[in-house]
């Protein structure tokens, strides 16, 4: 059958969970942490979900080009963006600890 078709089944027997999440927005990296999931995407921002309900929780402030990867642990959770731009955050607050650029050349 079709991928439509997969996704039909799977819902069926009970195992899928879906995240709210804007329709046509691409995510490029997931990570879980205590029962939440993260997701990086094409829009810049990083998104935190509830595992258990699926509901946003949090979004995180925007970078400035797509984020790539994503990393969580131990009340932090880290972004990497196209630009060369990674970022961690305090999972309890959702503020920045702290921001740098990895790409050799760029200026920040």
């Amino acid at each position: 059958g079709s991928a439509a078709d997969m996704e039909d089944r799977f819902k069926k027997a009970g195992h899928t969970r879906y995240l709210e999440y804007p329709a046509g927005k691409p995510v490029f990296a997931l990570a879980l942490a205590a029962g939440h999931t993260f997701t990086a995407g094409g829009d810049g921002l990083l998104r935190e979900h509830d595992v258990a309900s699926g509901k946003l929780v949090r979004e995180y402030p925007k970078h400035t080009d797509w984020v790539y990867a994503a990393a969580a642990g131990a009340g932090r959770v880290a972004t990497g963006a196209f630009d060369g731009t990674v970022r961690v955050y305090d999972t309890k607050t959702g503020e920045a600890v702290t921001t740098f650029r990895a790409a050799p050349g760029l200026a920040p």
